[in-house]
């Protein structure tokens, strides 16, 4: 991981190994953060605050900056909100639990087409699959209540096609396919792989 990466990770350090996800998010998460700090944009980075999370303060800057230009949703593209809200999840703990650092916010990350297409294979076995090696590991994350099954939807990865289309993998099929970011598809935030 380079240094100005590891900046934007929580847990990750320069020199870390990170899986490819990971380091294609924090790529688009720095260029983001860029962009929106460029004079002509200026518009405020998403961070967490006393009152809220960072996943809620980058959901109401979307809604203003969509609100403040007549409802046009393409004005959301300035927070990159595939890559963003992936960056910025961090899942919700029972009452006397407390959260791995692995698991909080800027850990979780939009997997490449690969991990995708993994994810995809693993999901198309059945939640009971069992390799051997690692077991089943979507029915104990669905039966932890952890996880929920994947949708036969178009999934967005962060393995960019061009400058304005990202690969998506369909979780019916396998099949993937190339498409414009502009386009609305189902993201799966991960934390390791």
């Amino acid at each position: 991981l380079a240094a100005d990466l590891a900046i934007l990770s929580g847990a990750y350090k320069r020199g870390d190994e990170v899986p490819v996800g990971l380091a294609k998010t924090l790529k688009i998460i720095q260029h983001r953060n860029k962009i929106l700090e460029d004079s002509g944009v200026n518009l405020p980075i998403p961070e967490a605050t006393d009152l809220y999370t960072e996943q809620a303060m980058l959901t109401q800057y979307i809604n203003n900056i969509i609100a403040n230009n007549e409802n046009l949703s393409k004005y959301q593209q300035f927070y990159y909100p595939a890559a963003s809200k992936c960056y910025a999840y961090q899942p919700t703990v029972k009452a006397g639990e407390e959260l791995a650092n692995k698991f909080k916010y800027h850990n979780w990350y939009l997997p490449s087409v690969g991990e995708l297409m993994r994810m995809y294979w693993h999901a198309r076995q059945g939640v009971n699959y069992d390799d051997d090696k690692i077991g089943a590991i979507f029915q104990k994350a669905i039966d932890a209540g952890i996880l929920n099954d994947f949708s036969n939807s178009w999934y967005w990865s962060s393995s960019e096609y061009s400058q304005g289309g990202s690969w998506v993998v369909h979780f019916s099929n396998g099949y993937f396919s190339n498409d414009d970011k502009c386009y609305s598809y189902m993201v799966r935030a991960v934390a390791a792989f």
